[in-house]
């Protein structure tokens, strides 16, 4: 478990695949991915059971201690232990807890969690450009922008960029 100041982070265990679902696939948070086809619950428990079984994968589930409400989810993938870098991923579930700090309080856990445990040395993710809130957070954990790919994803009818960010050990403040 990783403890954050009002969260914190724990595996996903058996009873969460459908909690994940409804979140990967909820209106609102599904206009920042790219379009996905609906799938079945047991194309779910499918995914569900090889993110378990994946040794450059982790995912964690943001509980909000006050409540110990699951509200949503951390990604670490490509783990990459040989080049001391991995990639992050965020998906705020629960949206009556948006704009209460908890997702930068996860990001902030996660990544001090990558550096001073596991000794990365960089920690990068990948955003569409048009996610203004996703990338004000991120920008606010300390991650710089490091690239664009424009017009990389179709997504509500337009074209958008791929933003990429990184932070590394050495920049981390938080």
């Amino acid at each position: 478990m990783i403890i954050g100041k009002n969260i914190y982070l724990r595996s996903i265990e058996e009873s969460d695949w459908i909690l994940i679902k409804k979140w990967n696939f909820d209106a609102e948070t599904a206009a920042f991915f790219s379009p996905r086809l609906p799938i079945s619950d047991i194309e779910q428990r499918k995914w569900f059971d090889s993110q378990i079984n994946q040794k450059d994968k982790k995912k964690l589930i943001i509980v909000e201690k006050e409540s110990n409400m699951s509200i949503g989810m951390i990604g670490l993938m490509n783990i990459d232990h040989i080049n001391k870098n991995v990639e992050i991923g965020i998906t705020m579930g629960e949206k009556q807890f948006a704009g209460k700090g908890l997702a930068k309080d996860a990001m902030v856990s996660a990544i001090r969690f990558m550096f001073e445990q596991q000794n990365m040395h960089q920690v990068y993710l990948t955003t569409l450009q048009n996610n203004h809130s996703a990338i004000k957070l991120f920008e606010s954990v300390g991650f710089k922008n490091i690239a664009i790919l424009p017009e990389r994803v179709f997504c509500n009818n337009e074209y958008t960029g791929m933003l990429y960010m990184s932070i590394k050990k050495s920049d981390f403040r938080l």
